[in-house]
């Protein structure tokens, strides 16, 4: 005790020397916690007499592309096996960071059963504490956007099996890190030119969550993607673009887009009054009867008014923890 109190008080005798000690002792301790967490996502092999957790993660760094093809076969043997080592590559992260890196070697995992491995790891859940299960359904979420982020084959791999309903509860979670790495999975599916991808969206419940973002409590970042989503998701929707608008009304997207044109953050202002105008305006007006009846009080479109507090700040970040969970 005495000698953590002379790290603040006996070495210096200034107030502003103090307050120097302080942040030096401060930046030491983060500095220690930061390379303990290097050192224990490098030695995860290591605690199984194997070293392929930090071969991967040294390949990737260097950017060793034979090495690195080298690498992904033996994980991909590990992911064929469901063994603890694939537990150890999943929660360290080094899974999503090399399906996010090439469609090629997301392929060879998928083959070698990658989703079965994730679909064990999310029944697991069931099974941990509170806290580890939170870091599992994290990780999982990163994977599938990594994947969903890849060729439509993969996407529809991911849907086929029956993904997306786990993703639309994530979005629901109260952790905000899931809900982000869930948010970013779905903007992924939906970023390319996959069409088939609107009716599983609609059916899965990805909808009415997503909704539920835009009426409050979330961050700029958070709020823009789900609009993101929700304008390529409109775009891919073509003949099903009513069914689209009438799933989001339903759940008060439409209402809440509307009221997003006044939000203070120019950004997302500007992409609620995009999407309102290129897919929600006719849809809107058909809501009110004959043209000669209608009240333009009535749309807030525009009308200016009170915008919506924010959170500000959300990061999804990984995190380690000693507990395990079996396959």
């Amino acid at each position: 005790m005495n000698a953590h109190r002379s790290l603040y008080k006996n070495s210096k005798n200034t107030a502003e020397a103090r307050r120097e000690d302080r942040a030096n002792e401060m930046v030491r301790i983060r500095k220690a916690k930061g390379d303990a967490k290097l050192a224990a996502r490098r030695n995860l092999g290591e605690q199984l007499g194997e070293d392929i957790v930090a071969i991967l993660e040294d390949k990737l760094q260097k950017r060793d592309n034979d090495g690195l093809q080298r690498a992904v076969n033996q994980v991909a043997q590990h992911i064929a096996n469901h063994n603890r080592t694939t537990e150890n590559l999943l929660m360290s992260g080094l899974l999503a960071d090399v399906c996010n890196r090439s469609n090629y070697h997301t392929s060879i995992f998928l083959d070698a059963g990658l989703l079965s491995v994730l679909k064990a790891a999310l029944d697991a859940c069931a099974k941990l504490s509170n806290k580890y299960a939170k870091e599992v359904r994290f990780e999982v979420a990163k994977v599938l956007g990594s994947v969903l982020g890849g060729s439509e084959c993969q996407i529809k791999e991911v849907i086929d099996s029956g993904f997306l309903a786990p993703l639309a509860s994530m979005i629901e979670a109260e952790d905000t890190y899931i809900k982000i790495a869930a948010i970013e999975a779905i903007k992924n599916a939906c970023r390319g030119e996959y069409s088939e991808i609107v009716d599983p969206i609609m059916n899965s419940g990805v909808i009415k969550h997503l909704c539920l973002v835009l009426g409050g409590g979330h961050s700029v970042d958070t709020v823009i993607s789900v609009l993101q989503i929700f304008e390529n998701l409109l775009t891919l929707a073509k003949s099903k673009h009513e069914d689209v608008c009438n799933h989001m009304d339903v759940h008060q997207g439409i209402e809440f887009i509307e009221d997003l044109t006044y939000h203070d953050n120019e950004e997302v202002s500007s992409l609620a009054t995009e999407l309102a105008a290129d897919h929600l305006n006719g849809y809107t007006l058909g809501n009110y009867g004959d043209e000669d009846d209608f009240d333009e009080r009535s749309v807030s479109f525009l009308i200016s008014g009170p915008a919506t507090d924010w959170e500000m700040g959300d990061v999804p970040i990984s995190g380690m923890h000693n507990e395990q969970f079996n396959f």
